[in-house]
């Protein structure tokens, strides 16, 4: 049974696979790529199949396909080219929720960050969070 997610095209192989960004950049600006899945060549998907697929991560962050070339070797990992270098096998299918930045928000994550880290290690934790 051929693999549906590949297709030869004279040395290179042609893939289609979802990924997930924090935002509408490339991923290299913000250190901001989620994961990608890997996905059937021939099959066009509807806007609810692509979430459905990427419903562990979360729903705030950009949604894109990537058709083309293969960017990086499936077992050993070594990337060949960054997916972004490639713009034409881009499509963002889903925009990214970009949150508002505020300082208040910052103080409690920061606030229960280090009570997460008093429970786990101790008080010295807790202080080392809260920059005490």
């Amino acid at each position: 049974m051929a693999n549906q997610n590949v297709q030869q095209q004279g040395d290179s192989m042609t893939i289609k696979c979802l990924m997930v960004t924090g935002s509408n950049e490339d991923p290299r600006r913000n250190d901001d790529w989620g994961a990608a899945y890997d996905l059937d060549l021939e099959k066009d998907y509807t806007f609810q199949e692509l979430e459905e697929i990427a419903s562990g991560q979360p729903r705030r962050h950009a949604l894109w396909i990537y058709v083309g070339e293969e960017f990086e070797h499936k077992t050993s990992g070594a990337q060949y080219f960054h997916p972004w270098d490639r713009p034409e096998c881009l499509t963002l299918v889903r925009s990214a929720c970009i949150l508002e930045d505020n300082d208040e928000s910052h103080d409690d994550w920061r606030r229960e960050i280090a009570r997460e880290e008093g429970m786990l290690q101790g008080v010295d934790a807790y202080n080392e969070v809260m920059g005490y």
